[in-house]
């Protein structure tokens, strides 16, 4: 049976072209977006026979369980790679000129979701063996810049947490990991 993997923030930037390698490379993927619209080109692209996708808010737990349900369906039971990608970034501004509401959105999007991500896929990566768990973090999270505050704060968080899952889950034989790209012209920018 074909690898799966699961991947959030998949309907555009580097959760669509690494949908889009992975599938070319025979695995089957489940693309997870807030954006249905940019699910479905990105499945059409991919085509349906490789693929599966539904909207989820990776801030709503319940999203998360009913994602987790769908895909196990559809890959009997296993997830070898959680690739826990969704972000957003509307961070540029001095801190006291971002309004709360859009500091806490970041918050909840960037590190609340990934969290309900760890918590919703683990019981599927624990049933597949050699799995692995790669969560998107960002250089912003590594190194300071003034107008990033809250949403470098957030990815540091991700690296945080990743560097202590690494520990916990490898009694699992989970593989945990992160990326931490620089600035990538993806809609994430605009």
């Amino acid at each position: 049976m074909a690898k799966s993997i699961f991947i959030t923030g998949a309907a555009s930037g580097i959760g669509k072209a690494t949908a889009i390698s992975f599938a070319k490379s025979g695995w089957n993927v489940g693309l997870f977006d807030i954006n249905i619209e940019g699910l479905k080109e990105v499945a059409e692209i991919i085509g349906h026979n490789k693929c599966m996708f539904q909207k989820l808010d990776v801030t709503n737990i319940k999203d998360w369980i009913e994602a987790e349900k769908s895909f196990s369906q559809y890959t009997d039971g296993k997830c070898d790679i959680f690739f826990n990608n969704a972000g957003i970034a509307n961070f540029a501004g001095a801190f006291e000129d971002i309004k709360i509401e859009e500091m806490n959105k970041i918050i909840d999007v960037n590190f609340k979701g990934v969290v309900n991500g760890c918590f919703a896929m683990l019981e599927i990566l624990k049933s597949t063996k050699n799995s692995m768990l790669l969560n998107t973090s960002s250089v912003a999270g590594l190194i300071t810049a003034p107008g990033i505050s809250v949403y470098g704060a957030t990815k540091h968080a991700v690296s945080s947490l990743t560097e202590n899952l690494r520990i916990e889950f490898e009694r699992y034989g989970i593989k945990v990991s992160e990326i931490n790209p620089w600035f990538t012209e993806t809609p994430i920018l605009d």
